[in-house]
């Protein structure tokens, strides 16, 4: 008779729940570097005595990100390089992108909402605009993809359209 009330208060206290017991992966408290390979088709119009055309480009974006506000976003500051079809230099610098967040665990997924300034092919100041999906290895560790699209104008009215794919790594 003596073990039944030692029984009942065994079971009758809530077991710790599975989701207690697993690291969080909500890393938006953190600083972060990313870098993605990025394809992009550009489209350029109304440049002065020039024809209109639209090249494909391979592109490197690195950025450090900085958390901000109440743990849903980080702003990216970034750069980015790489070539065209044609070989001829893609450039972007600097740009600054606020990325929110949205889920905790594994997976999340993003949006891009952002700011640049083209140097090459031609110069342009612009908007970007992108969307995306996160999985986390771990609490440092995440690799994402995703699309997007950016208008800008200087030497002409330049339309972009963007796959990536990347990893971002916490501290």
């Amino acid at each position: 008779m003596k073990r039944f009330p030692l029984l009942a208060l065994l079971l009758g206290m809530p077991m710790p729940a599975a989701a207690q017991l697993e690291p969080r992966l909500d890393h938006l408290d953190q600083y972060s570097l990313e870098a993605s390979l990025v394809f992009e088709q550009l489209f350029v119009t109304g440049r002065d005595d020039e024809e209109d055309e639209q090249t494909p480009g391979a592109l490197v974006d690195v950025a450090f990100g900085i958390p901000v506000g109440d743990d849903v976003a980080r702003v990216l500051f970034g750069a980015r390089f790489g070539i065209d079809a044609d070989d001829r230099l893609r450039l972007a610098l600097p740009s600054v992108v606020l990325r929110t967040y949205a889920g905790w665990e594994e997976w999340k997924t993003f949006l891009d909402v952002g700011a640049f300034s083209r140097i090459q092919p031609d110069w342009a100041l612009g908007a970007r605009l992108g969307l995306g999906v996160q999985y986390e290895f771990s609490p440092n560790l995440g690799a994402f993809a995703g699309a997007g699209t950016s208008i800008g104008y200087g030497e002409g009215l330049q339309i972009g359209v963007e796959l990536s794919a990347g990893l971002q790594t916490r501290f």
